[in-house]
Protein backbone atom coordinates (compact mmCIF):
# COMPACT_ATOMS: atom_id res chain seq x y z
CA UNK A 1 0.00 0.00 0.00
CA UNK A 2 1.54 3.86 -0.83
CA UNK A 3 -0.72 6.52 0.58
CA UNK A 4 -0.03 9.68 -1.71
CA UNK A 5 3.24 11.55 -0.42
CA UNK A 6 4.59 8.72 1.50
CA UNK A 7 6.91 5.23 0.50
CA UNK A 8 5.35 2.08 0.56
CA UNK A 9 4.13 0.94 4.01
CA UNK A 10 3.46 -2.65 4.92
CA UNK A 11 0.24 -3.51 6.47
CA UNK A 12 -0.89 -6.42 8.11
CA UNK A 13 -4.73 -6.98 7.61
CA UNK A 14 -7.00 -9.38 9.74
CA UNK A 15 -10.33 -9.80 9.18
CA UNK A 16 -13.02 -11.69 11.41
CA UNK A 17 -16.78 -12.37 10.94
CA UNK A 18 -19.53 -11.17 12.60
CA UNK A 19 -22.24 -14.37 12.29
CA UNK A 20 -25.91 -13.10 13.15
CA UNK A 21 -28.90 -15.09 15.35
CA UNK A 22 -29.62 -16.45 12.06
CA UNK A 23 -26.09 -18.44 11.43
CA UNK A 24 -25.37 -16.31 8.39
CA UNK A 25 -22.54 -13.64 8.29
CA UNK A 26 -24.10 -10.27 8.25
CA UNK A 27 -20.66 -8.38 8.61
CA UNK A 28 -17.06 -8.63 9.16
CA UNK A 29 -14.24 -6.79 11.76
CA UNK A 30 -11.41 -5.42 10.56
CA UNK A 31 -8.27 -4.54 12.39
CA UNK A 32 -5.25 -3.07 10.06
CA UNK A 33 -1.94 -3.01 11.40
CA UNK A 34 1.08 -0.44 10.10
CA UNK A 35 4.26 -2.77 10.44
CA UNK A 36 6.62 -0.74 8.39
CA UNK A 37 8.91 -0.30 10.60
CA UNK A 38 9.11 -3.25 12.03
CA UNK A 39 9.54 -4.38 8.47
CA UNK A 40 12.12 -2.14 7.40
CA UNK A 41 13.81 -2.77 10.70
CA UNK A 42 13.81 -6.67 9.80
CA UNK A 43 15.49 -5.83 6.55
CA UNK A 44 18.25 -3.80 7.83
CA UNK A 45 19.22 -6.00 9.90
CA UNK A 46 19.18 -8.70 7.36
CA UNK A 47 21.26 -6.17 5.27
CA UNK A 48 23.79 -5.74 8.69
CA UNK A 49 24.18 -9.46 8.99
CA UNK A 50 24.81 -10.03 5.36
CA UNK A 51 27.61 -7.41 5.33
CA UNK A 52 29.36 -8.97 8.93
CA UNK A 53 29.29 -12.38 8.19
CA UNK A 54 31.25 -11.23 4.19
CA UNK A 55 33.49 -9.27 6.50
CA UNK A 56 34.23 -11.98 9.06
CA UNK A 57 34.12 -15.00 6.27
CA UNK A 58 36.74 -12.36 4.24
CA UNK A 59 39.28 -11.77 7.15
CA UNK A 60 42.95 -13.71 7.35
CA UNK A 61 42.05 -15.21 10.67
CA UNK A 62 39.60 -18.27 12.17
CA UNK A 63 36.80 -16.87 13.94
CA UNK A 64 34.27 -18.66 15.88
CA UNK A 65 31.92 -18.90 19.03
CA UNK A 66 31.30 -21.90 21.61
CA UNK A 67 28.57 -21.59 24.18
CA UNK A 68 28.37 -22.74 27.64
CA UNK A 69 28.69 -26.53 27.18
CA UNK A 70 32.23 -25.89 24.91
CA UNK A 71 30.07 -26.25 21.70
CA UNK A 72 30.36 -24.07 18.52
CA UNK A 73 27.37 -22.02 17.42
CA UNK A 74 29.11 -20.22 14.85
CA UNK A 75 32.58 -20.37 12.30
CA UNK A 76 33.74 -18.03 9.90
CA UNK A 77 34.95 -19.27 6.62
CA UNK A 78 38.13 -19.64 7.53
CA UNK A 79 36.83 -22.65 10.58
CA UNK A 80 34.42 -24.25 8.46
CA UNK A 81 37.36 -24.98 5.70
CA UNK A 82 40.03 -25.91 8.39
CA UNK A 83 36.98 -28.36 9.92
CA UNK A 84 36.03 -29.42 6.65
CA UNK A 85 32.47 -29.07 7.47
CA UNK A 86 29.59 -26.74 6.31
CA UNK A 87 27.48 -24.22 8.99
CA UNK A 88 24.97 -26.91 9.46
CA UNK A 89 27.45 -29.85 9.97
CA UNK A 90 29.58 -27.29 12.97
CA UNK A 91 26.43 -26.71 14.76
CA UNK A 92 26.43 -28.56 18.31
CA UNK A 93 30.09 -30.24 17.70
CA UNK A 94 33.32 -30.10 19.90
CA UNK A 95 36.70 -29.70 19.72
CA UNK A 96 36.77 -33.52 19.98
CA UNK A 97 35.62 -33.95 16.75
CA UNK A 98 38.40 -31.95 15.16
CA UNK A 99 41.82 -32.00 17.24
CA UNK A 100 43.66 -35.35 18.76
CA UNK A 101 42.40 -36.64 22.33
CA UNK A 102 45.49 -34.15 23.77
CA UNK A 103 44.95 -30.64 21.69
CA UNK A 104 41.11 -31.09 22.83
CA UNK A 105 41.99 -31.44 26.25
CA UNK A 106 44.17 -28.18 26.43
CA UNK A 107 41.25 -25.95 24.00
CA UNK A 108 39.45 -27.58 26.78
CA UNK A 109 41.48 -25.99 29.78
CA UNK A 110 42.18 -22.94 28.35
CA UNK A 111 38.45 -22.40 27.08
CA UNK A 112 37.67 -23.13 30.38
CA UNK A 113 39.30 -20.08 31.79
CA UNK A 114 36.99 -17.87 29.56
CA UNK A 115 33.45 -19.43 30.15
CA UNK A 116 33.81 -20.24 34.06
CA UNK A 117 36.09 -17.29 34.99
CA UNK A 118 35.26 -15.08 32.60
CA UNK A 119 38.94 -14.02 31.36
CA UNK A 120 39.85 -12.76 28.48
CA UNK A 121 43.15 -14.65 27.44
CA UNK A 122 45.79 -13.80 24.61
CA UNK A 123 47.02 -17.63 24.23
CA UNK A 124 49.74 -19.23 21.76
CA UNK A 125 47.70 -22.77 21.15
CA UNK A 126 49.29 -25.71 18.66
CA UNK A 127 46.75 -28.05 17.60
CA UNK A 128 47.07 -31.28 16.00
CA UNK A 129 44.35 -32.41 13.40
CA UNK A 130 42.55 -35.53 13.97
CA UNK A 131 42.22 -35.77 9.97
CA UNK A 132 45.49 -35.29 8.41
CA UNK A 133 47.67 -35.37 12.16
CA UNK A 134 49.00 -32.15 10.93
CA UNK A 135 50.38 -30.02 13.47
CA UNK A 136 50.02 -26.17 13.50
CA UNK A 137 50.22 -22.82 15.79
CA UNK A 138 47.88 -20.04 16.04
CA UNK A 139 47.84 -16.91 18.37
CA UNK A 140 44.42 -16.83 19.77
CA UNK A 141 42.57 -14.14 21.75
CA UNK A 142 39.36 -15.53 23.44
CA UNK A 143 36.96 -13.49 25.67
CA UNK A 144 33.54 -14.31 26.95
CA UNK A 145 30.03 -12.80 25.82
CA UNK A 146 27.92 -11.67 28.42
CA UNK A 147 24.24 -11.60 28.74
CA UNK A 148 22.75 -7.88 30.37
CA UNK A 149 22.91 -9.42 33.57
CA UNK A 150 26.27 -9.94 33.64
CA UNK A 151 26.67 -13.84 33.10
CA UNK A 152 28.47 -15.48 30.51
CA UNK A 153 26.72 -17.58 27.79
CA UNK A 154 29.33 -18.04 25.22
CA UNK A 155 33.27 -17.23 24.00
CA UNK A 156 34.35 -15.59 21.47
CA UNK A 157 37.57 -16.85 20.12
CA UNK A 158 39.93 -15.66 17.35
CA UNK A 159 42.74 -17.52 16.32
CA UNK A 160 45.41 -16.28 14.04
CA UNK A 161 47.93 -19.33 12.18
CA UNK A 162 51.48 -18.05 12.38
CA UNK A 163 52.89 -21.90 12.21
CA UNK A 164 54.78 -20.57 9.49
CA UNK A 165 56.62 -17.87 11.52
CA UNK A 166 57.10 -20.51 14.27
CA UNK A 167 58.65 -22.23 11.91
CA UNK A 168 61.24 -19.27 10.78
CA UNK A 169 62.26 -18.67 14.39
CA UNK A 170 62.77 -22.00 15.16
CA UNK A 171 65.13 -22.15 12.20
CA UNK A 172 66.21 -19.08 13.11
CA UNK A 173 67.62 -20.12 16.31
CA UNK A 174 69.28 -23.09 14.74
CA UNK A 175 71.03 -20.87 12.71
CA UNK A 176 72.16 -18.83 15.42
CA UNK A 177 73.64 -21.55 17.84
CA UNK A 178 75.28 -22.59 14.56
CA UNK A 179 76.97 -19.54 13.83
CA UNK A 180 77.93 -19.22 17.46
CA UNK A 181 79.40 -22.80 18.30
CA UNK A 182 81.47 -22.89 14.73
CA UNK A 183 84.72 -23.13 15.60
CA UNK A 184 85.51 -21.06 12.75
CA UNK A 185 85.52 -16.63 13.53
CA UNK A 186 82.54 -15.30 11.61
CA UNK A 187 82.09 -11.71 11.49
CA UNK A 188 79.29 -9.73 10.15
CA UNK A 189 79.74 -6.30 8.78
CA UNK A 190 77.64 -3.42 6.48
CA UNK A 191 78.60 -1.76 3.44
CA UNK A 192 80.70 0.41 5.17
CA UNK A 193 82.63 -2.07 6.63
CA UNK A 194 81.27 -1.26 10.15
CA UNK A 195 81.01 -4.35 12.41
CA UNK A 196 77.51 -5.55 13.07
CA UNK A 197 78.30 -9.04 14.63
CA UNK A 198 80.88 -11.19 15.69
CA UNK A 199 80.67 -15.23 17.14
CA UNK A 200 82.51 -16.03 20.08
CA UNK A 201 85.26 -17.64 18.08
CA UNK A 202 85.79 -14.52 16.05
Amino acid sequence: CMPAGEGPRWLMCRGQPVVGQDGRVGSYIGIVLDITARRQAEALRRRSDAMLETILDNVGAYIYIKDEDYRYTYANRAVLELFGVGRDGLAGTTDAEYFDGDTALILRANDRRIIENGERVEIEETNVDLRTGESRSYLSVKLPLRREDGSIYALCGISTDITERKRAEDLLRMLSTAVEQSPGSIVLTDLDARILYVNKAF
